[in-house]
């Protein structure tokens, strides 16, 4: 196997879960929400503060200090991807911005070809300079939403779910709908009955009433479906497959899904789940594929809710968030879980997002693209630490801005 299909998987998907009710809140409660390259805080107020770095390759992003999402009504919920964010609104629209797959797909529709430059570049043989440079990167700057735009056409949404180059959202009925490059939203078939999505980067997990986990999408990337190889497709994918059960919360990774029962059992499975020495496994008395085990990778007395990525984490209802590492390329025997008290919410990916009942958000994890520490070089923040503001002195409070930060606010335990 090769190293960069490998690192593109790891590199390629966010996930973001939400657990629902079925009905919209009145008012925000303040959330946070890892992705890849940024990450989004929601204040009480409903407004939406994004932070982290530029895009991949892309010379567009988010402000390297939070800072708001213009032109976004009052938000209730939140959801960060690989390039783009999106967010529900208090009527329950949706919203996306930054390289937003909706947007994507409708700038090659109007433009889904580079016209004569392709052409001159078969002609060249891809040798000397690029025809089609200018024209791409013109192209590219159409796709960047500064400011977020609403989806059309969707039924009043309750929670949503963003990862590389997809979005889902659950409605009021408890239906999924999904969309990605190549497609506008469209109801997942087979999927009813739904309290959380989550998303990886070639396959969706859903969470039904009766805590049965539903997976779909490529089988090799952390699903359990019809779909034998990965495919960029995952909107289109039919056939929804029943894979565990007495579920209270799930999340994702690239190629991973994770799940939590009632016991504060965490459970994994997908291919590079299992492929991490570090790891304890259970026993597999039926000698299945790794990839098609769910292992109990952790039990947590009292927890209550999950983030994913390639740091998962959790929450129990006595405000412990503890979280533990799938390194890049993990050391046998190596296992860091780091914890923090006086946690009311959580989100991981890269890095993981810890906010405080009083607001401040704690973070750790993921320095590769400045999104955690600005002003740190090291490539991982290996301690909590709260979100600065870049002037130097204030830190992110999504409560209320006014408070002083605790000397112990992000103490690890």
């Amino acid at each position: 196997m090769t190293m960069i299909p490998h690192l593109r998987r790891l590199a390629g998907a966010i996930t973001c879960m939400t657990s629902i009710s079925h009905a919209l809140p009145a008012a925000a409660q303040p959330a946070v929400a890892a992705g890849r390259y940024h990450n989004l805080g929601l204040t009480s107020d409903g407004r939406v503060l994004w932070w982290g770095t530029e895009f991949g390759h892309a010379k567009r992003g988010p402000p390297v200090f939070p800072r708001p999402v213009e032109g976004l009504p009052p938000a209730v919920a939140v959801a960060a991807g690989w390039e783009h964010s999106s967010a529900i609104t208090r009527d329950g629209s949706v919203y996306e911005w930054g390289f937003s797959p909706y947007r994507v797909r409708q700038v090659y529709l109007l433009q889904p070809t580079l016209g004569p430059c392709e052409a001159a570049a078969i002609l060249t043989g891809g040798h000397g300079k690029n025809p089609c440079a200018e024209a791409e990167a013109a192209r590219k700057e159409r796709m960047f939403v500064e400011r977020s735009m609403r989806i059309p056409g969707l039924p009043p949404a309750v929670a949503i779910a963003a990862t590389d180059s997809h979005s889902a959202i659950v409605t009021r009925d408890g239906e999924v709908y999904c969309w990605g490059l190549g497609a506008f939203p469209t109801k997942v078939a087979g999927l009813e009955r739904i309290k959380a999505i989550a998303l990886g980067q070639f396959h969706g997990v859903a969470l039904r009433d009766d805590g049965v986990v539903i997976g779909w999408g490529s089988a090799s990337a952390g699903a359990i479906s019809y779909q034998p190889e990965p495919s960029a497709k995952l909107c289109d994918n039919p056939g929804p497959t029943p894979f565990f059960s007495g579920a209270i919360a799930i999340a994702a990774f690239a190629d991973s899904t994770y799940a939590l029962r009632a016991d504060g059992s965490v459970w994994a499975w997908g291919s590079s789940w299992s492929r991490d020495p570090a790891t304890p496994k259970d026993d597999n008395p039926d000698n299945k594929p790794d990839a098609f085990v769910a292992r109990r990778i952790a039990t947590l007395d009292g927890a209550t809710m999950l983030g994913g990525g390639r740091a998962p984490s959790a929450l129990t209802r006595q405000g412990l968030a503890v979280t533990w590492f799938r390194a890049l390329f993990p050391t046998p025997g190596e296992r860091r879980q780091p914890s923090l008290a006086n946690i009311a919410s959580l989100s991981s990916y890269s890095s993981i997002l810890a906010l405080r009942p009083d607001g401040f958000v704690c973070t750790m994890g993921d320095n590769m693209y400045g999104a955690t520490d600005p002003g740190d070089k090291s490539l991982e923040v290996q301690r909590f630490m709260p979100v600065p503001l870049g002037d130097g002195k204030g830190a992110l409070n999504l409560v209320d801005a006014s408070l002083p930060l605790p000397a112990d606010a992000c103490a690890s335990q």
